[in-house]
This record gives C-alpha cells, sequence and structure tokens, in this order.
C-alpha cells in the first residue's frame, strides 16, 4: 500500500527527487501519483528529509493491517486510499480505548465500523458494551453477537442512506 496518504508534501517532495510521475502496482491494478508542489525549502542538513517523524511511526506500523482493512471493504472493487486515515483511527481506537489486543478483532472492528460507519460507532448497544470490552470482561466478538439481525440491517440501511446523502450534497 503506499503512504502518500499519510506523508507531508515535503516528504513526498523529497522522495519523488526527480521524477514528476510515480507509478506502482497494487491490489491488482497500477495507481500513479503525481509530485507534490513542495511549500517549504528543503532543508540541507536533513539527511533523510522523506523519513517519517516520531508522530507518523504508529500509522507506519500499522500499515499492513490498514491495508488488510481497506482490501476487505473493497471486496473485489478497487481499495480506496481515501478511507487510510478512518481506517487508521479506527484501529487505534480499537487497541487504545477498547483495549483489543488481538489484531485479528482489531481489524474486524475497523472494518465494521468504517463499513457502517457512525450507525456502528454510535450504536446503544455497543456504546454500552464497550467498557466491559476495555475491562476484559467481554471480548470484542462477543459483544458484537449482542447485536441481532434487525440491529445489523437498520446499520446498513443508516450507512447507505447517510452515503447517498453524502454523495447528493458533494455532487448536488
Amino acid at each position: 500500500m503506499h503512504m502518500a496518504w499519510l506523508l507531508w508534501p515535503e516528504q513526498l517532495h523529497a522522495l519523488f527527487g526527480p521524477c514528476e510521475v510515480w507509478g506502482f502496482a497494487w491490489t491488482g491494478d497500477w495507481y500513479a501519483l503525481d509530485r507534490p508542489p513542495s511549500q517549504a525549502q528543503p532543508d540541507s542538513a536533513d539527511p533523510r528529509p522523506w523519513w517519517p517523524d516520531a508522530s507518523q511511526w504508529a500509522t507506519v506500523k500499522q500499515t499492513t493491517d490498514i491495508e488488510q482493512v481497506l482490501v476487505r471493504m473493497a471486496g473485489k472493487a478497487k481499495p480506496s486510499i481515501a478511507q487510510a486515515p478512518n481506517v487508521d483511527r479506527l484501529l487505534r481506537f480499537a487497541a487504545d480505548e477498547l483495549r483489543v489486543s488481538s489484531d485479528l478483532d482489531r481489524k474486524h472492528y475497523a472494518t465494521y465500523a468504517a463499513a457502517f460507519g457512525q450507525p456502528f460507532e454510535n450504536h446503544t448497544k455497543l456504546q454500552a458494551l464497550w467498557p466491559a470490552v476495555a475491562s476484559g470482561e467481554m471480548t470484542l466478538r462477543q459483544a458484537l453477537a449482542q447485536l441481532s439481525s434487525h440491529d445489523w440491517q437498520l446499520m446498513k440501511i443508516m450507512a447507505e442512506t447517510a452515503r447517498k446523502t453524502a454523495s447528493a450534497s458533494h455532487y448536488g
């Protein structure tokens, strides 16, 4: 997965060097990134201007998990890099707030939360169960099992409606 969404324009500018376009294959498709304009003058004292800083390393370390969630969400379609920052946030929430230690469960949480959005994140049943998950009294899977098929169907409808509304306001 490319990390253009994570790096600052100055870092990308340094990585591109003299190239104007950077092409690469990912998940069976070709991507091309244009060289970003650089606002800042390069710091010639910095031997690695492209190197992630301390605030970026937590995300760099979980890029494999982010990619797996994006691919899972996309199914047979092309994964959306635009979702990467949100998936990163959701993986962190699962680890830091819910204290989910299993990588697989963190990815499950991020997949559901990214796919369903606010209807999942704000679901009253789940909100009531998150303290039990965070304390270790209940696993994430046990919490998700408390949702009925009606709950899942309603979240799906609400998420689809939110996407249509956002799309209409974006293009309308």
